[in-house]
């Protein structure tokens, strides 16, 4: 025998090690090569362009891109007295080179205002203690609206640590606040605002649409979930211990009779079991993995394309603006059509989930054909998602339940004044001007 032969042993033990091996990284390359695997993690994310030959950059004589600034705030003349070669008086200009410039005035410090609230003791005809009130005064602590709501912002909106949110106050406003009294001015703001949150809440519950996806997020190490209800204005921010139905039941209730959009994650369908609740399940994310399928195999090639063609139809029906009728009759040819597809006996494993999943939903996949204002997808909620997903990245977690709930009640109503068109900060500062003229505290 050959002295490189090996035993028939040996040979099984080296195959066996190599399958596992291949199982293993097979595994690993799948956490950057999935449908769920969001972009910034993909390997390709973008596919090299070809070659044109071309030079880079803008053709010679093409009209050029930079922004025309519009009417001056203020004229300034910038005058000569002298020639700059022999010092000739030179008398008045016989024009101007007109040249618009984008100034940034100079960060104003801020400044300590004395209030004198003046007190009238008891009402002659009521008996009520009379103490005058301003909207600038808060009725608890020494920061106002102003200063309360470009924390907020700092925080909220640009995301900025603690530490960083100090350097800014200390360094452009000349205000020296510590780390601490940050965290208890981001306390008491919520506080403040806890009526607001709650008017929130009900209106979510009482929306015809409401688009629900959560995120894993932190606080101390600690997994959490954090969950995005949205009626595409309106956002609630929940942030729960549990990824359950249990958070969807306290949130919507027991009696919700609009309509849920979510993905396909098993508490929506638990609670959707549970209390016979409307459901639209969202069409970008089964056709995300049967776009996966797709590249891999023939047959999935052949079920993607035969989805696509069935949504991209059915948007085009919506586009008509069809009566309630023919939307009727256009959702039972559609579910005649998903019963005669999930039929379908193929071999691969990844196609036959995805048929799977479309019949286990069967009634979920066209309810936005029957009922207006629904979307096919659930990507008005991913949108809001995205921002806490960043703010996870920048942050890494909570460092207390108390910031949790904090989070909670600003980062919602930002969001939806924003939604609404308003500036988030504008509107925190008005909130609590008329809390503070009303003399509403903390509680």
């Amino acid at each position: 025998m050959h002295e490189n032969c090996v035993s028939r042993e040996e040979f099984d033990r080296v195959v066996a090690e190599l399958k596992k091996e291949n199982e293993e990284l097979k595994s690993k390359i799948a956490r950057y090569e999935n449908a769920h695997t969001p972009p910034s993690l993909r390997i390709n994310r973008y596919p090299k362009p070809e070659r044109s030959g071309k030079p880079l950059g803008k053709p010679k004589g093409s009209p050029g891109g930079t922004k025309i600034l519009g009417q001056p705030d203020e004229v300034i003349d910038v005058t000569k007295e002298h020639c700059k070669r022999c010092g000739t008086k030179l008398g008045d200009p016989v024009g101007y080179d007109v040249k618009r410039v984008l100034e940034l005035p100079k960060p104003q410090k801020a400044k300590i205002i004395e209030y004198r609230k003046a007190e009238y003791g008891k009402c002659l005809c009521c008996g009520v203690v009379n103490v005058a009130s301003h909207p600038n005064c808060p009725t608890k602590g020494d920061m106002s609206p102003t200063m309360l709501s470009m924390i907020q912002d700092l925080r909220i909106t640009e995301r900025l640590s603690i530490g960083l949110t100090q350097r800014f106050l200390k360094e452009r406003l000349g205000a020296n606040i510590s780390q601490s009294a940050i965290v208890s001015l981001t306390r008491r703001t919520a506080k403040f605002l806890k009526l607001r949150h709650f008017e929130l809440f009900q209106t979510i519950r009482s929306s015809p649409v409401v688009y629900v996806d959560e995120t894993g997020f932190y606080v101390n190490g600690k997994r959490i979930w954090l969950w995005i209800f949205t009626n595409g204005k309106d956002v609630l921010v929940v942030i729960k211990n549990s990824r359950g139905s249990c958070v969807i039941k306290s949130i919507l209730g027991r009696t919700f009779r609009g309509v849920v959009v979510s993905d396909c994650f098993s508490a929506y369908h638990r609670y959707q079991n549970r209390f016979n609740i409307k459901f639209q399940k969202c069409w970008a994310h089964i056709l995300r993995e049967a776009r996966l399928c797709a590249e891999q195999t023939e047959i999935g090639k052949s079920v993607y394309d035969e989805m696509k063609r069935i949504f991209d139809e059915t948007k085009s029906f919506l586009s008509s603006n069809p009566t309630i009728e023919v939307r009727q009759e256009k959702y039972k040819q559609l579910i005649e059509w998903l019963d005669l597809f999930v039929s379908q006996s193929i071999g691969e494993k990844r196609v036959q989930n995805i048929l799977k999943r479309l019949g286990r939903y069967r009634e979920s996949w066209f309810t936005y054909v029957i009922i207006n204002g629904v979307e096919p997808t659930n990507n008005i909620v991913e949108r809001a998602l995205r921002q806490q997903v960043i703010l996870r990245k920048l942050r890494g977690s909570f460092r207390s339940e108390e910031s949790v709930h904090d989070h909670e009640t600003l980062s919602s109503l930002f969001a939806t004044w924003n939604n609404h068109g308003f500036d988030p900060t504008e509107q925190l500062e008005k909130e609590l001007c008329r809390i503070f003229e009303q003399g509403i505290g903390a509680k």
